[in-house]
């Protein structure tokens, strides 16, 4: 998950002009509240997801976790990277569907393009067209924030079970990306996009859960939390 709004920012930057760029964007940030007692109770939920893992290597498992103990997964990653984006997003539900809140600072995402630029010229290759075209409007961009909200749902078609992205929607509304959409709809981004966020969502159960993903056989939304299945 923690690729998300880099790759909205990158794939959308090739397709939105920049006062399209502008509108997407706001000049102040969603303030998300830290969680009470977040080490102790996230000490508690990796033995549990340990459990679980053990237990599915030989039986059936089962595990129920709240929507906020998976924001205590990932502000707790050992990915320092994945820990600080975490920060920016919270995990949510409306009924049976789940939702990721985000707001992304583009001066976090202009410091995270020219790191991954840097490392890519010190390793001899060439920066992507995309990575220039983002890094300039990043730079008329300064201050601004990405305020998002990404429903996720689970892919039916995915063995092992993992999520599908089935639309993006700024917090005036606006739809960056809606699952089955016709790429010439009016306000809504084209084909590309809906490639690059396939991919994010393929990775978006392997970073939550680490390596107990590999245990999971099914993987249901429920209202407030996500219940997991696994066995061998």
């Amino acid at each position: 998950m923690v690729l998300l709004l880099l790759i909205l920012a990158l794939g959308g930057c090739v397709y939105l002009k920049y006062r399209e760029l502008v509108s997407l964007t706001e000049d102040s940030p969603v303030v998300f509240k830290e969680p009470v007692g977040k080490e102790e109770r996230t000490v508690e939920v990796r033995k549990r997801l340990e459990a679980f893992r053990r237990q599915a290597l030989t039986d059936e498992a089962e595990l129920l976790l709240a929507v906020e103990e998976l924001n205590l997964l990932l502000l707790d990653h050992q990915d320092p990277l994945v820990a600080e984006y975490a920060g920016f997003q919270r995990f949510r539900t409306v009924d049976r569907a789940l939702f990721v809140d985000i707001s992304l600072p583009v001066d976090w995402l202009s410091s995270r393009l020219r790191a991954a630029s840097e490392g890519l010229r010190k390793e001899g290759k060439e920066i992507p067209e995309n990575y220039q075209v983002a890094e300039s409007l990043f730079g008329l961009l300064q201050g601004r924030y990405f305020n998002v909200a990404a429903e996720v749902a689970v892919d039916p078609a995915k063995n092992p079970p993992g999520f599908i992205i089935r639309s993006l929607q700024t917090a005036a509304g606006q739809k960056l990306f809606q699952e089955g959409a016709d790429p010439a709809q009016p306000g809504v981004a084209p084909g590309g996009l809906d490639g690059e966020l396939e991919g994010v969502s393929q990775q978006a159960l392997g970073i939550l859960l680490g390596k107990a993903a590999a245990s999971v056989r099914s993987l249901e939304i429920r209202p407030g939390a996500i219940f997991l299945r696994g066995g061998p």
